[in-house]
């Protein structure tokens, strides 16, 4: 059975240098897609509240075969803003228009 490597990036690198056994290369997908959740609750966001979380699969021969990202992205929402995207405006902020 194939060796395929998975080494992980979170802006630092680590590297696995012993990998695992797959029947073949969707074999290895699947894990890399099911453990990226898995090692994103491991390495909390270092600096800021967004991050990114890549595996990328090398198989026997050290060649790059698949590579899989997750991203954490928090915006920390100011009181009462129900939508991330509104701009927050106070009341007088906002242009009164007379009564017609």
């Amino acid at each position: 059975m194939p060796r395929f490597f998975f080494d992980v990036y979170d802006g630092g690198f680590f590297p696995d240098d012993e990998g695992r056994e797959h029947a073949d290369v969707a074999a290895a997908r699947k894990e890399a897609m099911s453990s990226l959740p898995e090692i994103a609750s491991w390495l909390a966001p270092k600096n800021s509240d967004n991050q990114s979380y890549m595996v990328m699969i090398r198989d026997q021969s050290g060649a790059a075969v698949y590579t899989a990202t997750l991203a954490f992205s928090a915006y920390l929402l100011e009181r009462g803003q129900a939508d991330p995207g509104a701009a927050t405006h106070s009341p007088a902020d906002q242009k009164q228009v007379p009564p017609s």
